[in-house]
Parts: C-alpha cells; structure tokens; sequence
C-alpha cells in the first residue's frame, strides 16, 4: 500500500515500535540499516522491526516492480521487502 508515498509505512512502523522504517521518498542504504541491526543486537536485543513501504528503493537503485507495467498493466510494486529480508537474511 501507498505506491510512491510512505506516510502508511511511516506511520504503521511508529505504531508498531520498527527500528527501522523505508519509504519511498527517502532512498535508502543496506549498509546504515545492516549497521543499526548490528548495533541492536550488540546491545542485547536479538530481534528488529523493519517497515518497509512498497515503493522504497535503494539508493544506488531503482524501485522494483513485481510485475513490470505495458499498455494494459500498471506496474505492481511490493518486492522490496523480500529484497530486503533475503539481503539481511545473508548479510547479518
């Protein structure tokens, strides 16, 4: 939900305690995040929240489609956050 704006995520990741929240409007680094999941668990605290809106990118990047748009389809967004899940599944 909420395509290219992240007041849902922004305000559904408040509500729900994240540690981390990812909206489209502000691109976003895996390394800052991969760091502030680290620190948290350094800290003693094995779990982080992580909200992410459907059209949250990277920085270096490009939103992702989950189905890319034609003359008849509009382009679905919604991939990112298993992007994101599988990226600090490996990482961290």
């Amino acid at each position: 939900m909420g395509r290219d704006a992240g007041f849902i995520a922004l305000h559904a990741g408040v509500a729900g305690g994240a540690d981390v929240i990812l909206i489209p409007e502000i691109p976003f680094e895996y390394e800052s995040i991969s760091q502030k999941i680290l620190d948290r668990a350094d800290a003693g605290r094995h779990f982080s929240i992580v909200a992410v809106a459907e059209g949250a990118y990277p920085e270096e990047g490009q939103p992702v489609y989950k189905i890319e748009g034609d003359e008849i389809y509009t382009p679905r967004l919604g991939v990112v956050g298993a992007l994101v899940a599988e990226y600090f599944a490996e990482a961290c």
